[in-house]
């Protein structure tokens, strides 16, 4: 029996150790999956959530890239800087949000386009603006809606995917802007001002009074001797919680930076190199295949003129003869060696027209090349070039008007075409195949002749060695192993004599931090990571970079002090100044005693009101303005009133009210009040819809932002 119950007590301990074993393992297991659920749920198929609505990534993606595209091609550029993507980008997320936006409002309230307003929007002589510009007759300039009818036709009929899904896009975006304009026009109706805001207005124009002031300039009072603390910051914040309240998480860092300069030996060797082959270069059957061989920037035979090429020795290549050798010279960050090819005299810009016959599932190469050169045959034959453009061009945009591209610049069309058009006459006609097909050309016109110039170009990238680079890298590398909390990375910084940064208000979506360039990776690590956490060292293009988070603020809460400290110890300073100046000056009797005080004198200020024309000497102090029309300062020395530029003490000598003889038209000045606010609908109609909104922005997971 005693045996028996000893078991018992040691299996209840055991049993009793096993269940809470179990349960510290259900615990964790169930942490684990949570955890393993939020990876989860991290979703790259959705960029954002708006009130409920997905944005899908994928759709977004594309017409992100296309939105791209389009913007490189009106800037003429072939590569965006980061910061120039980092612009195109936030604009494309804050047009589609404001958009999306719009159109939930426009969906709640039943505003629609019905399919009479979208037949004319495009058919009649009330299309939409966009529509009647691209459509107008290029003769007469009168839109003609029958252009768009044959034009749509056209498409439907045709074989381009592409152009069909351009025209598509083109009026599902007008249809969208249309229910926009519907629902801004719905609120700007809805704007009425009321007799108390006319009353007022009329106020500020018709009550006008005459002044004695003192002008006290703040310099006096020297700021850098107030003191602010925290606790003043707090309370300057707690009373404008909408101001520095956070409407996303932020984080905030500091950081160091190690730069990779290239040293004098980098520099000797990259001069070195281009130096060394002068004489090769010189001798090469080909200078641009030899180029091309040996250059670290791509070199082409297209002809350049002072305006476009883009290089700091334009005018001495321009000035070279045929065949001269030019440098080695520096020039964007390279060490350069050129050669001129050829020089001609051609002309800036050339307007041109063109028919562009291109292959398809159903016109072979050869059947396309048949059909320009029949074209052309007609064309030179005396047939209408406009007329065959209109017809047979399946450059669709040109086409209606005639083929006519209108004037154009160097780099603006592919090289194949460029080189027709510039390098032939006015009045010539020919073809020329290119990537899009075939084109019958004809140059209308061609203007402001100048020097040209075919330059070869070696270049060696001045950049720093392996030997300089790991240099940098094993200091970097030192600084993080010393470096584990707040204490030891200000030490190490101070040891390597080296300065912290700061970069405050980083969003998850940031791309560019003024000063370090492109910081996804840097923003990815210190969203991830806690207060305090310093990271590993991070390659950025021309530096490395060790960062430390300094805090984080979440959605909803007020900004870190540290972040807003400047501004607000600016405010507070200037107002302590305003309550000394008032303190020197306490119990004075007069301006005069005042301006006794202060080394100044009395000054005289007629006609002032709070609208209109203010006083040249006085100048813009609107403080100032609104005391002056104040009965309580009527003969009588004001308390001091912080100006702009000064701290000001007036004396009101009499206040004329002009409001019962004035000449008041009520519709203007209701007129004039609503118009100020319908024009500003626009502008913050999109603030007012965002913050009202429940918004997940997802771009920072989705589109590895």
């Amino acid at each position: 029996m005693s045996v028996i119950q000893t078991l018992r007590g040691k299996g209840s301990v055991v049993v009793t150790i096993m269940l809470i074993l179990a349960l510290v393992a259900f615990i964790f297991m169930d942490s684990f999956q949570n955890n393993i659920g939020a990876i989860f749920q991290q979703d790259r198929t959705m960029v954002a959530e708006v009130n409920g609505e997905r944005i899908e990534t994928q759709k977004f993606s594309q017409e992100l890239q296309d939105y791209e595209e389009a913007m490189k091609n009106n800037q003429g550029k072939e590569n965006l800087t980061d910061e120039e993507l980092e612009n195109i980008r936030n604009q494309f997320w804050e047009q589609q949000l404001n958009a999306l936006l719009i159109a939930q409002e426009s969906e709640k309230l039943g505003i629609t386009v019905t399919e009479k307003e979208r037949n004319a929007m495009f058919t009649s002589m009330d299309a939409d603006p966009i529509v009647k510009q691209n459509f107008a007759d290029p003769n007469t300039g009168i839109f003609d809606p029958n252009r768009v009818i044959q034009y749509e036709q056209q498409i439907i009929q045709g074989e381009d995917v592409k152009m069909k899904k351009q025209w598509g896009k083109f009026k599902e975006e007008l249809l969208k802007q249309r229910k926009v304009n519907k629902y801004v026009n719905m609120i700007k109706i809805g704007i009425y001002a009321p007799k108390f805001m006319m009353d007022e207005m009329a106020k500020q124009q018709h009550i006008v009074s005459n002044i004695d002031y003192v002008k006290v300039p703040y310099e006096p009072v020297d700021a850098t001797n107030i003191k602010i603390s925290d606790a003043e910051i707090k309370e300057f914040m707690n009373a404008r919680p909408s101001t520095y309240t956070i409407d996303e998480d932020v984080v905030n860092i500091e950081y160091v930076s190690f730069p990779l300069i290239p040293t004098s030996k980098d520099t000797a060797a990259s001069l070195g190199f281009v130096s060394n082959l002068k004489e090769e270069f010189a001798a090469a059957a080909d200078p641009y295949d030899y180029a091309s061989s040996q250059s670290d920037e791509l070199t082409d035979d297209r002809f350049y003129n002072v305006n476009t090429m883009k290089n700091s020795n334009a005018q001495t290549l321009l000035d070279a003869a045929v065949g001269e050798m030019v440098g080695p010279y520096f020039d964007n960050g390279m060490y350069k060696i050129s050669k001129i090819t050829d020089k001609q005299t051609l002309p800036d810009s050339v307007k041109a027209s063109h028919i562009l016959i291109q292959p398809s599932q159903t016109l072979t190469q050869a059947q396309a090349e048949a059909a320009a050169d029949s074209i052309l045959d007609r064309v030179k034959a005396g047939e209408d070039f406009a007329t065959l453009a209109r017809t047979r061009s399946a450059d669709q945009g040109s086409a209606q008007k005639g083929g006519d591209l209108g004037y154009f610049a160097r780099g603006m069309m592919v090289p194949e075409f460029e080189k027709f058009a510039f390098n032939g006459t006015t009045g010539e006609i020919g073809k020329v195949k290119t990537q899009f097909g075939y084109h019958i050309i004809k140059i209308e016109d061609q203007k402001a002749f100048q020097p040209n110039v075919k330059v070869a170009t070696v270049a060696k990238l001045l950049e720093p060695s392996q030997e300089t680079s790991g240099a940098v890298q094993q200091r970097a590398t030192n600084f993080a192993t010393a470096a584990k909390d707040q204490k030891t990375f200000n030490d190490a910084a101070k040891k390597q004599g080296m300065d912290k940064r700061i970069a405050q208000n980083i969003k998850s979506t940031q791309g560019i931090v003024q000063g370090m360039g492109n910081v996804r990776n840097l923003v990815r690590w210190a969203f991830e990571s806690e207060v305090g956490n310093i990271s590993p060292v991070l390659p950025f293009e021309d530096k490395l970079i060790i960062a430390r988070v300094t805090s984080k603020n979440k959605k909803g809460e007020m900004v870190d002090i540290s972040t807003v400290r400047g501004e607000i110890e600016a405010q507070l300073r200037r107002k302590k100044q305003v309550e000394l100046i008032a303190a020197k000056v306490k119990g004075a009797t007069g301006l005069e005693a005042i301006a006794t005080t202060f080394a100044t004198e009395v000054k005289q200020a007629d006609s002032l009101k709070m609208m209109g024309m203010s006083n040249p000497e006085l100048g813009y102090e609107p403080k100032v303005l609104a005391a002056s029309v104040n009965k309580n300062n009527m003969n009588k020395v004001s308390d001091a009133i912080p100006g702009i530029t000064a701290v000001y003490f007036i004396k009101v000598k009499n206040i004329q009210d002009n409001m019962k003889t004035a000449q008041r038209i009520p519709g203007i000045e209701r007129m004039q009040i609503e118009g100020q606010y319908m024009n500003s609908i626009e502008q913050f109609l999109p603030v007012v819809l965002k913050k009202r909104a429940n918004i997940v922005d997802n771009r920072n997971i989705s589109l590895n932002y």
